[in-house]
């Protein structure tokens, strides 16, 4: 029983090691981490009321008061290995992979989905131009996503639900605020405009599916105003900006890993959420067009350049219409990897 005491004493002292340098690095928490530090006192709260209690019994006060030292640096300290474990992990030991996936039927067509990320590093998206152009030199037709404009009440709507003004600022501020780039036109650069189509929906079209439900109230009171989130990211330190970005590049990893999940839990609360509703029509009713399109034209290899998420209900509804669609080759690329 000794050496498991000392064992557990050993990595508490590190722990607490670990949590001063942390919190020195990270200047006292500022900004979002004080989201976290709430989560922290709570825990705290309750483990150092347990030894002030059993000290006032003993009558041990220095070493009661060491061991709030060591716990307090403890709990910060499993939190900062956790987070450093869990951003390792998903940046540099398993990062998300964003593949082109080619498909084939028995009829001999080819479908390559180049599966997209509004926002990637500059090395992502020159590999996405690359594979465009050689697809290019194949004769191949391609599809681009792109939600077509409508009227100012459907552009302020999608506004209200994004949380920021999304029609205006779209994805370059999240981007710069990652360190990464958005996805451009210049993706496209030396194709053949007749080559592109655009078979996409518009907002006023979204909404029109979307019905009468309200998805931005159920937005805009579940979560924090996004435009207010990006500000207080862009006013950190530096190294706290990097930091910052190393967690959130972390997150989206993962969300990418957890592609399927994301897509079954869309079609499980599509009845029960408007916002989930609302997901729903943006990914499902913008692949039907995609489907139909790929089915008219069986003499034509054709590229889809869309978001991940997409990838699973275009390939379920290419299967529903030829069973003998499948998966005949995947190229990975990374689209967060600074490497």
């Amino acid at each position: 029983m000794k050496i498991v005491g000392l064992f557990f004493t050993i990595v508490a002292y590190l722990l607490a090691a670990i949590g001063i340098i942390g919190l020195f690095y990270l200047d006292w928490i500022s900004g979002i981490f004080l989201i976290v530090a709430a989560f922290l006192m709570a825990a705290m709260f309750a483990v150092l009321l347990r030894i002030i209690f059993k000290s006032i019994r003993e009558k041990k006060y220095w070493t009661t008061i060491r061991q709030i030292v060591v716990t307090i640096c403890a709990i910060f300290g499993f939190f900062v290995t956790f987070t450093i474990g869990f951003v390792v992990y998903n940046n540099y030991i398993s990062p998300a992979k964003l593949a082109n996936v080619t498909l084939q039927n028995d009829q001999g067509q080819k479908v390559v989905f180049v599966k997209m990320s509004h926002i990637a590093t500059e090395k992502f998206f020159e590999q996405k131009k690359n594979s465009l152009q050689n697809l290019n030199n194949e004769n191949y037709t391609f599809l681009a996503e792109g939600v077509g404009t409508g009227t100012t009440d459907s552009e302020t709507r999608i506004n209200e639900i994004m949380g920021f003004d999304f029609t205006n600022l779209g994805y370059a501020q999240i981007a710069e605020i990652f360190g990464f780039t958005e996805q451009k036109n210049t993706l496209y650069d030396g194709i053949s405009s007749e080559k592109i189509k655009n078979v996409d929906l518009t907002l006023d079209e979204i909404f029109s599916l979307v019905g009468e439900k309200n998805p931005q109230q159920e937005a805009m009171t579940e979560s924090q105003n996004l435009e207010e989130s990006l500000q207080l990211i862009a006013s950190l330190s530096d190294h706290q900006r990097n930091i910052m970005r190393e967690i959130l590049t972390s997150l989206l990893n993962m969300m990418i890993k957890m592609t399927d999940y994301q897509v079954a839990q869309i079609e499980k609360n599509r009845d029960t959420s408007p916002i989930f509703h609302f997901l729903y029509v943006i990914l499902n009713e913008r692949n039907k067009p995609v489907v139909d399109y790929i089915a008219s034209h069986p003499d034509e290899n054709i590229a889809v350049v869309y978001g991940a998420l997409h990838f699973p209900g275009i390939l379920q509804g290419l299967q529903q219409k030829d069973s003998s669609w499948k998966v005949v080759s995947v190229e990975p690329f990374l689209p967060y990897s600074q490497d």
